[in-house]
C-alpha cells in the first residue's frame, strides 16, 4: 500500500482524462482525499489524495486512481464473483470488495452509501456522517465518527 499511496499522494492538481460522450448516470470523476488520523495505538496518520473515475454500483464497477501527471496509479474492479487490483503492472485478487478497498485505500468505506451520496442521496449509515450541503457545487464530505477509527473522505466532482 505504501507504494500505491506514494504514487497518488498529493494529486490535488490531477485532472483525469476526459470522459467519453454518453457516459451513464453511474459514472463520476474528480478528485478524492481520504484522511485517517493517528489512532490510540500510535499508528501514524494516513492520507491519500488522487484523481479518480468511478463507474458502476456496489455490485459491479471500477475505480481508477490517477497520479499527479494523469497516469493510472491503480484500477480496482469488482463484480459479484471477484474483486481485483491492477497496479504497477501486477494484478491481485481479493476475497471481497471490502478487502480490496481496505487494502488499497487504507480504510473501510460504506460503498453502498458512497454511491448514494454521489447521486445526491443523503443516505444514512451507522458510524458515518455525510455532508451534502455543497453537493450542487460538486463537493461531498463524509466522516466516520466511531471513536478509534475516525476517517474523512472528501470528493470534488468534475462537471
Amino acid at each position: 500500500m505504501a507504494a500505491l499511496a506514494a504514487a497518488v499522494l498529493l494529486t490535488a492538481c490531477a485532472v483525469p482524462p476526459t470522459a467519453s460522450e454518453g457516459a451513464s448516470a453511474s459514472y463520476w470523476r474528480g478528485r478524492l482525499a481520504i484522511t485517517i488520523p493517528s489512532s490510540l495505538e500510535q499508528t501514524p496518520a494516513q492520507s491519500l489524495s488522487a484523481g479518480f473515475e468511478l463507474s458502476g454500483d456496489p455490485q459491479a464497477g471500477a475505480l481508477t486512481l490517477y497520479t499527479p501527471l494523469g497516469g493510472t496509479a491503480a484500477v480496482l474492479s469488482w463484480s459479484a464473483r471477484s474483486a481485483t487490483l491492477r497496479s504497477n503492472g501486477e494484478t491481485r485478487d481479493f476475497g471481497s470488495l471490502e478487502a480490496l478497498i481496505r487494502h488499497t485505500l487504507g480504510t473501510e468505506l460504506p460503498l453502498a452509501a458512497l454511491f448514494a451520496w454521489l447521486a445526491g442521496d443523503d443516505k444514512e449509515v451507522a458510524g458515518w456522517q455525510a455532508d451534502l450541503s455543497q453537493y450542487a457545487a460538486g463537493r461531498i464530505l463524509a466522516r466516520r465518527t466511531q471513536a478509534g477509527s475516525e476517517a474523512q473522505i472528501r470528493l470534488i466532482l468534475e462537471k
